[in-house]
């Protein structure tokens, strides 16, 4: 998987990472834009810690790859989101949370900027049709 990190920022739409042909990366592949919180620890007990949180805040895609560099468009999604795998988060607009207390992933870092870790995306399988019906569950 390849790994890197936003190099600059062109406008609003595009921005250059700092990986290109010699990492892998060809024109088309889709990069996640992500923001990784720090570790969170249990008030209760100090020894149960969580390694903190990740959220992917856009969506990108190569455009023009060079040996060391890729130009990307940058396609936000309309929230941040964050996906535990047993949890599918996105970012609401009203909240019941005390706003005073310190945020693990406060709004401002869910901007891409210089320094945004970039991610490549898994390749999704196309949906293929179901050749055959599903098994019948069996009795006892």
């Amino acid at each position: 998987m390849i790994e890197g990190k936003v190099a600059a920022i062109v406008d609003g739409f595009s921005i250059v990472v700092n990986v290109g042909k010699l990492q892998g990366v060809r024109p088309g592949m889709r990069f996640k834009a992500i923001y990784k919180t720090d570790r969170i620890v249990d008030p209760d007990d100090p020894r149960n810690v969580l390694d903190g949180l990740t959220f992917i805040i856009g969506e990108l895609e190569a455009t023009s790859v060079l040996e060391r560099f890729t130009y990307c468009k940058v396609d936000s999604p309309a929230a941040p989101s964050l996906n535990l795998g047993f949890l599918n988060y996105v970012g609401q607009k009203e909240s019941i949370v005390d706003p005073n207390e310190l945020q693990l992933a406060p709004q401002s870092e869910f901007k891409i900027k210089v320094g945004t870790i970039v991610r490549e995306a898994p390749k999704q399988e196309p949906d293929t049709p179901r050749t055959s019906a599903p098994p019948k569950p069996q009795q006892n």
